[in-house]
């Protein structure tokens, strides 16, 4: 599945389509095709570009000064859809994303103990920091917005219309409210997306940054079976439970067996 084959997909940022110099991240492709690219020109204001946490690059967000920021084409405004893959590091008042100085409020942020989508009023739910990964939906609709974490819907109310002209990433319009987290994917559609796209973009998000377990080949060892390590670590998971009863990522076996494990993910 490809988000880009859905109509009305007017900017897609991932960490994987960026262009960096010494880790930092000074050009952020816009995917859909709209040449909606953000940018940081000033070193010391680029996020970081980080391969380690989950299974495809994020953007990090050290929480005081980086940020990317970019004009659209053409203006983004209600009904729109926004997807994003993010997490927190910190508890306190930050920004994912907000429009630019001088358009109307439109942003995704948090002041604790709220994660809110804030228009002309704000759609909210409780969302204690820091939080791990989270695919974050918002529909702005007016009175028929909704929020959703992972697929489930977290909030509905009305908090009026708004409209993008452009994007900040990490921080507020102004340039305050620094994000200490990390950002994976970004995606805006100008309509509403129904329940069964919203299935295949989240299911798209999750297996690409938190692809289900793999244990590998069988291991075959022709003679003197010895004490062999089976591992089943990765970033992206939470808790592992092997088919011996052992919760580690990792088991020592010395006997021949079918061993498998079951894990949570970040998603739960």
């Amino acid at each position: 599945f490809n988000p880009s084959i859905i109509d009305n997909l007017k900017c897609w940022y991932s960490g994987d389509s960026i262009q960096t110099s010494a880790n930092k991240i000074s050009l952020c492709f816009d995917r859909s095709g709209n040449n909606n690219q953000l940018i940081q020109s000033i070193a010391n204001n680029q996020p970081s570009f980080n391969t380690d946490l989950l299974a495809s690059p994020v953007m990090q967000f050290n929480g005081s000064s980086s940020y990317l920021r970019g004009n659209f084409e053409e203006e983004i405004s209600t009904p729109f859809t926004i997807f994003m893959l993010w997490n927190v590091d910190q508890a306190k008042i930050q920004y994912a994303i907000d429009g630019l100085l001088g358009d109307p409020t439109s942003n995704i942020s948090l002041s604790a103990p709220y994660l809110r989508f804030h228009a002309t009023s704000y759609l909210y739910y409780l969302r204690p920091m820091p939080f791990n990964f989270i695919i974050t939906k918002v529909i702005s609709n007016n009175e028929n917005s909704t929020i959703s974490e992972n697929g489930v819907i977290q909030s509905t109310s009305n908090p009026g219309s708004s409209y993008y002209r452009g994007l900040t990433m990490g921080a507020s319009r102004n340039t305050g409210g620094f994000l200490n987290g990390n950002i994976g994917e970004l995606l805006i559609f100008d309509t509403v997306i129904n329940d069964s796209l919203s299935q295949l973009i989240t299911q798209y998000l999750h297996n690409k940054y938190s692809p289900p377990l793999s244990l590998g080949y069988d291991i075959r060892i022709p003679y003197s079976f010895c004490d062999t390590a089976i591992s089943a670590y990765k970033p992206w998971f939470t808790s592992y439970l092997w088919s011996t009863g052992e919760t580690d990522s990792v088991i020592h076996v010395n006997k021949p067996g079918v061993y498998s494990c079951t894990v949570t993910d970040i998603f739960g």
